[in-house]
Protein backbone atom coordinates (compact mmCIF):
# COMPACT_ATOMS: atom_id res chain seq x y z
CA UNK A 1 0.00 0.00 0.00
CA UNK A 2 1.08 3.25 -0.92
CA UNK A 3 3.04 5.72 1.86
CA UNK A 4 0.72 9.04 2.34
CA UNK A 5 1.75 12.49 2.38
CA UNK A 6 2.09 14.10 6.00
CA UNK A 7 0.72 17.72 5.23
CA UNK A 8 2.13 19.08 8.93
CA UNK A 9 5.70 18.10 7.63
CA UNK A 10 5.06 19.96 4.47
CA UNK A 11 3.32 22.86 6.30
CA UNK A 12 6.16 22.88 8.75
CA UNK A 13 8.60 22.44 5.57
CA UNK A 14 7.08 25.56 3.67
CA UNK A 15 6.83 27.93 7.03
CA UNK A 16 10.68 27.03 7.79
CA UNK A 17 11.60 28.12 4.30
CA UNK A 18 9.66 31.14 4.28
CA UNK A 19 11.04 32.10 8.24
CA UNK A 20 13.99 31.79 7.02
CA UNK A 21 14.09 34.07 4.00
CA UNK A 22 12.31 36.73 6.04
CA UNK A 23 15.15 36.29 8.59
CA UNK A 24 17.45 36.63 5.85
CA UNK A 25 16.15 39.73 4.24
CA UNK A 26 15.82 41.00 8.19
CA UNK A 27 19.64 40.63 8.61
CA UNK A 28 20.67 42.20 5.41
CA UNK A 29 18.73 45.00 7.19
CA UNK A 30 21.56 45.33 9.58
CA UNK A 31 24.52 47.75 10.17
CA UNK A 32 27.39 45.68 7.87
CA UNK A 33 28.76 45.26 11.41
CA UNK A 34 25.72 43.45 12.85
CA UNK A 35 24.80 41.23 10.35
CA UNK A 36 25.49 37.63 11.44
CA UNK A 37 26.18 34.53 8.71
CA UNK A 38 24.07 32.11 9.83
CA UNK A 39 21.80 32.20 6.49
CA UNK A 40 24.92 31.82 4.53
CA UNK A 41 25.89 29.11 5.88
CA UNK A 42 22.55 27.01 6.40
CA UNK A 43 22.54 28.01 2.33
CA UNK A 44 25.81 26.23 1.79
CA UNK A 45 25.34 22.90 3.88
CA UNK A 46 21.70 22.26 3.06
CA UNK A 47 23.01 20.01 0.09
CA UNK A 48 24.79 17.94 2.40
CA UNK A 49 21.73 16.55 3.65
CA UNK A 50 19.95 14.78 1.03
CA UNK A 51 23.42 13.77 0.20
CA UNK A 52 23.35 12.30 3.26
CA UNK A 53 20.05 10.56 3.25
CA UNK A 54 20.79 9.37 -0.33
CA UNK A 55 23.50 7.06 1.05
CA UNK A 56 21.80 5.94 3.58
CA UNK A 57 19.18 4.92 1.37
CA UNK A 58 21.84 3.03 -0.78
CA UNK A 59 22.98 1.26 2.40
CA UNK A 60 19.78 -0.05 1.78
CA UNK A 61 20.15 -1.34 -1.16
CA UNK A 62 23.89 -2.30 -1.32
CA UNK A 63 23.29 -5.70 -2.51
CA UNK A 64 21.35 -4.08 -5.92
CA UNK A 65 23.05 -3.34 -8.50
CA UNK A 66 20.68 -1.33 -9.80
CA UNK A 67 19.12 0.88 -6.97
CA UNK A 68 22.34 0.76 -4.74
CA UNK A 69 24.36 2.57 -7.75
CA UNK A 70 21.38 4.98 -8.39
CA UNK A 71 21.01 6.08 -5.00
CA UNK A 72 25.03 6.43 -4.61
CA UNK A 73 24.67 8.62 -7.52
CA UNK A 74 22.15 10.45 -6.30
CA UNK A 75 24.16 11.08 -2.71
CA UNK A 76 27.12 11.94 -5.09
CA UNK A 77 24.89 14.79 -6.73
CA UNK A 78 24.12 16.48 -4.14
CA UNK A 79 27.83 16.28 -2.41
CA UNK A 80 28.70 17.68 -5.60
CA UNK A 81 26.07 20.85 -5.15
CA UNK A 82 27.84 21.55 -1.49
CA UNK A 83 31.17 21.03 -2.74
CA UNK A 84 29.73 24.09 -4.93
CA UNK A 85 28.47 25.81 -3.10
CA UNK A 86 31.45 26.00 -0.78
CA UNK A 87 33.66 27.03 -3.86
CA UNK A 88 31.32 29.78 -4.84
CA UNK A 89 31.18 31.27 -0.71
CA UNK A 90 35.32 30.45 -1.73
CA UNK A 91 34.98 33.34 -4.32
CA UNK A 92 32.44 35.59 -2.38
CA UNK A 93 33.42 35.86 0.82
CA UNK A 94 37.73 35.10 0.75
CA UNK A 95 38.80 35.95 -2.40
CA UNK A 96 35.84 39.11 -3.01
CA UNK A 97 35.38 37.92 -6.60
CA UNK A 98 31.94 37.43 -8.75
CA UNK A 99 31.67 33.41 -8.67
CA UNK A 100 30.08 33.30 -12.28
CA UNK A 101 31.43 32.07 -13.96
CA UNK A 102 33.61 29.94 -11.48
CA UNK A 103 35.30 26.45 -10.99
CA UNK A 104 32.20 25.99 -8.31
CA UNK A 105 30.06 25.64 -12.03
CA UNK A 106 32.45 22.47 -12.46
CA UNK A 107 30.72 21.03 -9.10
CA UNK A 108 27.43 22.39 -10.14
CA UNK A 109 26.50 20.70 -13.25
CA UNK A 110 28.06 17.35 -12.15
CA UNK A 111 25.27 17.33 -10.23
CA UNK A 112 22.94 16.75 -13.64
CA UNK A 113 24.51 13.90 -15.02
CA UNK A 114 24.34 12.36 -11.31
CA UNK A 115 20.98 13.53 -10.91
CA UNK A 116 20.28 11.83 -14.26
CA UNK A 117 21.79 8.36 -14.17
CA UNK A 118 19.83 7.89 -10.89
CA UNK A 119 16.25 8.80 -12.67
CA UNK A 120 17.69 6.26 -15.62
CA UNK A 121 18.75 3.43 -13.67
CA UNK A 122 15.53 3.49 -11.50
CA UNK A 123 13.31 4.54 -14.43
CA UNK A 124 14.43 1.92 -17.09
CA UNK A 125 14.71 -0.85 -13.82
CA UNK A 126 10.76 -0.89 -14.38
CA UNK A 127 9.98 0.44 -17.90
CA UNK A 128 12.46 -0.49 -20.71
CA UNK A 129 10.11 0.55 -23.43
CA UNK A 130 8.54 3.80 -23.73
CA UNK A 131 5.40 5.00 -26.13
CA UNK A 132 5.77 7.62 -28.43
CA UNK A 133 3.48 9.57 -26.51
CA UNK A 134 5.82 9.43 -23.67
CA UNK A 135 8.77 9.75 -25.93
CA UNK A 136 7.37 13.42 -27.13
CA UNK A 137 6.57 14.77 -24.02
CA UNK A 138 9.63 13.65 -22.15
CA UNK A 139 11.58 15.47 -25.07
CA UNK A 140 9.02 18.44 -25.97
CA UNK A 141 9.94 19.74 -22.12
CA UNK A 142 12.91 20.04 -22.24
CA UNK A 143 12.88 21.45 -25.31
CA UNK A 144 10.42 24.46 -24.17
CA UNK A 145 12.21 25.35 -20.96
CA UNK A 146 15.39 26.06 -23.26
CA UNK A 147 13.18 27.78 -26.07
CA UNK A 148 11.81 30.16 -23.41
CA UNK A 149 14.85 30.94 -22.10
CA UNK A 150 16.35 31.63 -24.95
CA UNK A 151 14.16 33.58 -26.09
CA UNK A 152 13.49 35.35 -22.80
CA UNK A 153 17.41 36.08 -22.96
CA UNK A 154 17.90 36.46 -26.60
CA UNK A 155 18.65 40.45 -25.44
CA UNK A 156 21.27 39.67 -22.72
CA UNK A 157 25.11 39.16 -22.98
CA UNK A 158 25.84 36.17 -25.73
CA UNK A 159 28.43 34.67 -23.84
CA UNK A 160 26.07 34.62 -20.45
CA UNK A 161 23.00 33.45 -22.74
CA UNK A 162 24.92 30.65 -24.39
CA UNK A 163 26.90 29.58 -21.19
CA UNK A 164 23.51 29.25 -18.93
CA UNK A 165 21.63 27.22 -21.55
CA UNK A 166 24.33 24.69 -21.02
CA UNK A 167 22.49 24.48 -17.44
CA UNK A 168 19.10 24.86 -18.42
CA UNK A 169 19.45 21.82 -21.10
CA UNK A 170 20.77 19.91 -18.56
CA UNK A 171 18.39 20.51 -15.41
CA UNK A 172 14.94 20.69 -17.52
CA UNK A 173 15.85 17.25 -18.45
CA UNK A 174 16.40 15.68 -15.05
CA UNK A 175 13.24 17.84 -14.54
CA UNK A 176 11.16 15.59 -17.16
CA UNK A 177 12.72 12.71 -16.77
CA UNK A 178 11.62 12.93 -12.31
CA UNK A 179 8.24 13.79 -14.04
CA UNK A 180 8.44 10.40 -15.96
CA UNK A 181 9.72 8.50 -12.53
CA UNK A 182 6.60 10.10 -10.66
CA UNK A 183 3.85 8.81 -13.39
CA UNK A 184 5.80 5.33 -13.62
CA UNK A 185 5.54 5.02 -9.36
CA UNK A 186 2.76 6.46 -8.73
CA UNK A 187 1.08 3.31 -8.14
CA UNK A 188 3.26 1.86 -6.06
CA UNK A 189 4.70 1.74 -2.44
CA UNK A 190 6.98 4.42 -4.18
CA UNK A 191 4.44 6.72 -4.96
CA UNK A 192 4.63 9.40 -2.09
CA UNK A 193 8.25 9.32 -2.20
CA UNK A 194 8.66 9.70 -6.02
CA UNK A 195 6.04 12.88 -5.84
CA UNK A 196 8.35 14.50 -3.15
CA UNK A 197 11.28 13.31 -4.96
CA UNK A 198 10.01 15.17 -8.64
CA UNK A 199 8.48 18.02 -6.67
CA UNK A 200 11.73 18.75 -5.36
CA UNK A 201 14.05 18.33 -8.67
CA UNK A 202 11.15 20.55 -9.86
CA UNK A 203 11.83 23.49 -6.93
CA UNK A 204 15.69 22.82 -7.67
CA UNK A 205 15.26 22.69 -11.91
CA UNK A 206 12.82 25.96 -11.54
CA UNK A 207 15.49 28.02 -9.30
CA UNK A 208 18.43 26.98 -11.67
CA UNK A 209 16.55 28.45 -14.89
CA UNK A 210 15.74 31.25 -13.06
CA UNK A 211 19.03 31.93 -11.66
CA UNK A 212 20.94 31.87 -14.66
CA UNK A 213 18.04 33.99 -16.40
CA UNK A 214 18.65 36.88 -13.35
CA UNK A 215 22.47 36.12 -14.20
CA UNK A 216 21.89 37.33 -18.16
CA UNK A 217 20.92 40.64 -16.99
CA UNK A 218 23.12 41.29 -13.52
CA UNK A 219 19.68 40.63 -11.04
CA UNK A 220 20.89 37.68 -8.46
CA UNK A 221 21.78 38.80 -5.41
CA UNK A 222 21.66 37.09 -1.80
CA UNK A 223 18.27 38.51 -1.31
CA UNK A 224 16.57 36.67 -4.35
CA UNK A 225 13.63 34.32 -3.55
CA UNK A 226 15.31 32.10 -5.84
CA UNK A 227 17.19 31.13 -2.79
CA UNK A 228 14.13 30.26 -0.93
CA UNK A 229 13.53 27.92 -4.06
CA UNK A 230 16.25 26.12 -3.85
CA UNK A 231 16.50 25.81 -0.11
CA UNK A 232 12.52 24.27 -0.56
CA UNK A 233 14.08 22.26 -3.19
CA UNK A 234 16.62 20.31 -0.96
CA UNK A 235 14.66 20.21 1.92
CA UNK A 236 12.08 18.25 -0.11
CA UNK A 237 14.56 15.74 -1.46
CA UNK A 238 15.84 15.31 1.70
CA UNK A 239 12.22 14.11 3.41
CA UNK A 240 11.26 12.16 0.23
CA UNK A 241 14.82 10.24 0.88
CA UNK A 242 13.57 10.12 4.54
CA UNK A 243 10.59 8.42 3.69
CA UNK A 244 11.69 6.24 1.39
CA UNK A 245 14.49 4.62 3.95
CA UNK A 246 11.37 4.23 6.52
CA UNK A 247 9.44 2.50 3.70
CA UNK A 248 11.93 0.35 2.08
Amino acid sequence: METSLNYKMLGLIVALVVSSHILLLFNLALPIGERYDTNQLIQNVLPLIPSIFAFFVTQRYWGSAVFGRAYFALGLAFLMTFIGEMVYSYYTVVLKEDPYPSIADIFFFAFYPLAIYHLLKNILYFKRRWDILTKIWVTLIPITIVSIYAYLGSSGDTFDLYYGLVFVTATSSTLSLAILGMLIFRHTLLGTVWLLLAFGLMMNSFADVWYYYLELFEQYNDTHVVNSMWTMGYVIVAYALYKHRKTI
